[in-house]
């Protein structure tokens, strides 16, 4: 029969070698994850109005939202990709209606939001959006630059929009 302190040693043991697995397993991911970035960063979600999302992500084709550049800190290392202009991607407008809202959503709570607009598909003079983000009510095409800042890094997006009358 086993007696009371042997029946605690095995239990503890059994904690302990619980607790190593997990630590294991946790260690081996974030190193995976730091390998391959891309799939850990942020989903970011962009609608311009009735029936226009624009989303990023492995998952749908980034074809209307570009990410220019992220610094992400994992456990076993920070990874970092170079920011590029937006005259570096192939960027194409997504047409929209003057003076409509535009609503931003990651899929991960954002700590810092910076949106900033320039007029033409490749203009890099950038000015800062304040307050609630609507298209332009001047006919054109505008490129938005979305910087957001989350508790293990920053991440910038760029994506154009035609205005239309």
């Amino acid at each position: 029969m086993l007696s009371v302190r042997t029946f605690f040693k095995k239990l503890l043991l059994g904690v302990f070698l619980i607790a190593v697995a997990a630590l294991g397993s946790f260690l081996i991911k974030e190193t995976l994850d730091s390998n391959d970035p891309e799939n850990n960063l942020p989903i970011l979600t962009v609608n311009c109005g009735y029936a226009s999302t624009l989303t990023s992500g492995k998952d749908t084709p980034e074809t209307f939202i570009k990410r220019a550049g992220y610094e992400w800190n994992f456990l076993t290392k920070i990874v970092k990709s170079p920011t590029l202009p937006p005259t570096e991607y192939p960027l194409y407008p997504i047409t929209v209606v003057a003076n409509t809202p535009i609503v931003i959503n990651f899929s991960v709570p954002y700590e810092t939001l910076k949106v900033s607009r320039s007029n033409g598909q490749y203009d890099v003079n950038f000015m800062p959006v304040a307050g609630d983000i609507y298209t332009p009510a001047e006919p054109g095409t505008y490129c938005y630059c979305i910087e957001a800042g989350f508790k293990r890094g920053s991440i910038i997006y760029y994506f154009v929009v035609s205005v239309t009358e």
